[in-house]
C-alpha cells in the first residue's frame, strides 16, 4: 500500500463510513494509528456528517478521542443533526470524556 493511496483508504460502506470510522467506533487504536500513517483523512465525514471522532464519541472510546484530537479533529464540528461530539458525550452521559474536548 502507497502513503496517500486513496482508492484503499477512502473505500467506503453503505453509510458512508471509511475503515477510520469503524476503527474510531471499535476503539481500535492501532489500526487508527496505522491508517493516519498511511495518509487516512481523519476529517472525512460520513453520510450523516459524522467524523470518526464523533463515532469514538458514541462508543465512548477516551483513548481514541484523544488520538483524533491530538490529531486536530474538530470536536467543535457539528453532524447533520447539529450535534458536536460534546453534545454526544452529554446524550450519553458521557460525562467523563468531556474534559478530553477541551
Amino acid at each position: 500500500m502507497n502513503r496517500g493511496d486513496e482508492r484503499l483508504l477512502g473505500d467506503t460502506d453503505n453509510n458512508g463510513c471509511t475503515s477510520a470510522h469503524w476503527a474510531a467506533y471499535k476503539g481500535d487504536l492501532k489500526s487508527l494509528q496505522l491508517l493516519d500513517y498511511f495518509g487516512t483523512d481523519l476529517q472525512r465525514t460520513d453520510n450523516s456528517g459524522m467524523l470518526p471522532l464523533h463515532r469514538a464519541t458514541c462508543a465512548s472510546e477516551a483513548s481514541v478521542i484523544e488520538f483524533l484530537v491530538e490529531k486536530r479533529c474538530d470536536p467543535m464540528m457539528k453532524n447533520k443533526e447539529g450535534k458536536t461530539c460534546i453534545d454526544i458525550a452529554d446524550d450519553n452521559h458521557s460525562f467523563q470524556l468531556q474534559h478530553l474536548f477541551k
